[in-house]
């Protein structure tokens, strides 16, 4: 069996910095367990109302807790959207400040919020995937993959590829037309260098499991100076848990 090592951890020292940012000589454990909670809370919280959560960062002053999230929201924008989503932002606050035992700014920043060349460039995208228009997760699928590849978030896309898994019964069909759009949008970002993702588990209902893969440009995994993003995410299919894995590889 091949030993995996997470992408992240092994280029903490060399590409890439902690997502919890503090340092304590005592109670470590304990602060570790309130960053847990506080990002399992958030993502039960957005999801919820069909926002999707990207990365969290969490700084730690004296007595402050700054928290940085990125979130998907494709049916409101502006800098109210999280009230236009039905969120109520002061009790978030609230029940943070609970976990947390401390004071608590809340970062939030909406990746929907993008610039006119990058929806030229969906635009383009949606001309040459014109046969797939007639499907209800066409515009979706766009729009998100083309927010994540702009801002370079693995954990956005692995966890919007495995939730259309779980809404989606056919996977295979799905996995198809996720592959000619990654493929379009790979081309078109300069900044990215390749795009790997991987689905496994009982896909469409198969009675074993299987893996469907895809991958573009490079990906240099043993690589420890390679600028590389990962992200995963658990789908809970009426088949049974299939897992989505997606690398990033950047400039």
């Amino acid at each position: 069996m091949g030993q995996k090592v997470n992408s992240i951890g092994l280029r903490l020292r060399n590409r890439r910095k902690w997502d919890s940012k503090w340092f304590t000589e005592k109670g470590y454990s304990d602060l570790f367990y309130r960053d847990y909670i506080t990002t399992k809370y958030l993502t039960q919280v957005f999801e919820k109302h069909d926002i999707l959560l990207g990365r969290c960062v969490i700084k730690r002053a004296l007595n402050k807790t700054y928290i940085f999230s990125h979130v998907y929201l494709s049916t409101a924008r502006g800098s109210n959207f999280l009230e236009h989503s039905g969120i109520k932002v002061e009790k978030v606050k609230k029940t943070l400040e609970k976990l947390n035992k401390s004071k608590v700014v809340l970062s939030v920043s909406n990746t929907d919020n993008i610039s006119l060349d990058l929806w030229l460039g969906k635009k383009k995208v949606m001309a040459q995937l014109s046969s797939f228009q007639t499907r209800k997760y066409f515009d979706e699928t766009l729009l998100l993959i083309n927010s994540a590849t702009a801002i370079k978030s693995a954990p956005l896309l692995a966890r919007f590829l495995a939730r259309q898994l779980e809404t989606i019964f056919q996977h295979t069909q799905y996995i198809d037309f996720a592959k000619k759009v990654l493929a379009k949008f790979v081309t078109m970002r300069p900044d990215l260098l390749g795009v790997r993702v991987q689905w496994k588990g009982r896909l469409s209902g198969s009675d074993r499991s299987k893996k469907e893969s895809f991958q573009q440009g490079q990906i240099p995994l043993h690589t420890i100076n390679a600028k590389i993003d990962y992200g995963y995410s658990p789908a809970f299919t009426i088949y049974g848990t299939c897992g989505v894995k997606v690398w990033l590889c950047l400039k």
